[in-house]
């Protein structure tokens, strides 16, 4: 299983996959509409419900992956829990590992849990469902979280538990998160006009964090100094090359990354001009924060290329940049596409052969096709799994039609398997009758063994000819048949007589 939970601005979500040991996958969604959620309670709600969806498909035996070190440390006993809410959601976890064999949480990096990461984001930006993905909306945490008593409040903790502490308490914003505390007013008078308060230790205070926040129309924001853009990600996946034969998939992760880390405005449009000297502060502010955008991705996409056009387009706009490279490598992507089309029309199923292996082939060159951008409609898709598949099936297509079903993906998985045991069990069926012999063996007549010896077989008896005394009736002499007389079968031959035809006589009387 892989889990993911994302925290934004619209609101929390979690993305969870479960892939049974065939590799068939099942996909969910989770919105999160309680309030004040935060990204590691999303990203153990994700897990809470992940193991609950796993336990009632029947597994026994969960392998789970994460890109939350937090989580996973935690319910891996790696690091102590001390927030209230990370106790109860730890605590629910060990009641729910209980119900399995075997149950362990590895920690992942983003890029290699980038398509729970997409599930995620799809419920916290509050997106379309995609078809034959599966999605709930919980209105309240699974957990009610535990009240700690006076004395463990004043405990300070120390070590791992500290450092986990530390990140409990920290709000992972992609965006910018506005403070709504009443000693505001002192950050944004030195933000706008350089004021410090009168005392030196309060003074310093304010002029060292005043860096994480902005001022945008009179209000407070605290911005994220880090970059949303993890460079390692851009590495671990293989490099754009100068020939452009992977740029499809290249410029698929390219916006998965920059949608999570909500800069997919960066491709969208150019930077544009710096402001004016006469302007305000707070449009200063703003365009410094996208200026700064700009180049982290720039720099990103930078070292995903392969070095001949590293040199290329150094000092490109990401735009720019973007813009120039579909246009290089159209001609490819639409070769691509011609081909991604090609499979999935003319993919077939064989007979005999398993449905989850040619489900798995089906719905890969569809997502081939939906990552070129061709987004195949449903009813389009289950029509074309019908088509591929072989003729034992014809029963079950018939049956599908006239009842006139409109099933997403999932269900008409499910419905093939069964489909396919009772296909298989007819097929035993008719190969028994098939190498079965059901005619009565009568006594086989010079075959059977004595002593362990084959006897001999007897020889066979000449039939008997025509008697001396039989009379031919058509010369009238003696000592032959009609049918062996010598001037019946020379007349015949030469047209005088004419054979009679066979036939059934039937007289009355």
């Amino acid at each position: 299983m892989n889990f993911d939970g994302s925290k934004r601005l619209e609101g929390a979500g979690a993305g969870a996959i479960l892939i049974s040991p065939e590799g068939d996958k099942l996909k969910y969604v989770l919105r999160m509409t309680f309030p004040n959620a935060s990204n590691n309670e999303a990203e153990y709600e994700a897990l809470i419900h992940g193991m609950k969806m796993a336990k009632a498909c029947g597994a026994t035996r969960l392998k789970i992956f994460g890109d939350s070190q937090l989580v996973a440390q935690q319910v891996m006993n790696q690091c102590d829990a001390v927030n209230d809410s990370m106790v109860a959601y730890k605590e629910m976890y060990n009641e729910l590992e209980k119900l399995f064999d075997g149950c362990e949480v590895n920690h992942i990096s983003r890029l290699s849990n980038d398509e729970a990461d997409v599930l995620a984001n799809i419920g916290s930006q509050c997106l379309a469902i995609p078809p034959g993905v599966f999605w709930e909306e919980i209105t309240e945490r699974s957990t009610k979280p535990k009240k700690s008593t006076k004395k463990e409040k004043n405990e300070k903790p120390s070590g791992a538990a500290k450092e986990a502490l530390e990140e409990e308490e920290e709000e992972e914003q992609d965006l910018v998160l506005m403070v709504q505390i009443p000693w505001m007013q002192a950050y944004i008078s030195y933000i706008l006009r350089k004021t410090i308060p009168d005392d030196p230790v309060e003074a310093r205070r304010v002029i060292r964090r005043s860096k994480a926040f902005t001022v945008v129309k009179g209000e407070l924001y605290k911005r994220n100094m880090a970059s949303p853009i993890n460079f390692n990600q851009f590495l671990e996946k293989e490099k754009l090359k100068s020939n452009g034969s992977n740029f499809t998939d290249w410029f698929r992760h390219v916006r998965i990354f920059l949608n999570g880390g909500n800069l997919q405005y960066v491709l969208d449009a150019p930077l544009g001009d710096p402001p004016a000297e006469t302007e305000t502060d707070e449009v200063k502010n703003v365009y410094a924060t996208r200026k700064t955008r700009y180049s982290q991705v720039q720099c990103a996409i930078l070292c995903s290329l392969e070095s001949d056009l590293q040199k290329r387009f150094e000092h490109h706009d990401p735009h720019e940049l973007m813009k120039e490279l579909k246009t290089i490598f159209e001609t490819h992507a639409a070769v691509e596409c011609y081909e991604a089309s090609k499979h999935f029309f003319s993919c077939m199923m064989e007979e005999g052969s398993s449905i989850s292996e040619h489900m798995l082939v089906m719905t890969g060159h569809a997502k081939k096709l939906s990552d070129l951008g061709i987004v195949i409609p449903n009813r389009l898709g289950i029509n074309r799994v019908l088509q591929s598949l072989p003729p034992s099936y014809k029963n079950f297509v018939m049956n599908y039609n006239m009842q006139n079903m409109n099933k997403e993906f999932p269900e008409l998985f499910g419905m093939l398997k069964a489909a396919e045991i009772e296909i298989k069990k007819e097929h035993q069926v008719l190969m028994v009758n098939k190498t079965t012999s059901f005619k009565k063996q009568g006594k086989s007549k010079g075959k059977f063994k004595k002593g362990g010896k084959k006897a001999a077989t007897p020889p066979m008896k000449p039939k008997n000819g025509p008697k001396p005394d039989a009379e031919c009736y058509y010369c009238k002499e003696k000592g032959h048949w009609k049918r062996n007389c010598s001037k019946y079968l020379a007349d015949l031959k030469s047209g005088l007589v004419k054979k009679k035809k066979e036939g059934i006589s039937i007289y009355m009387l």
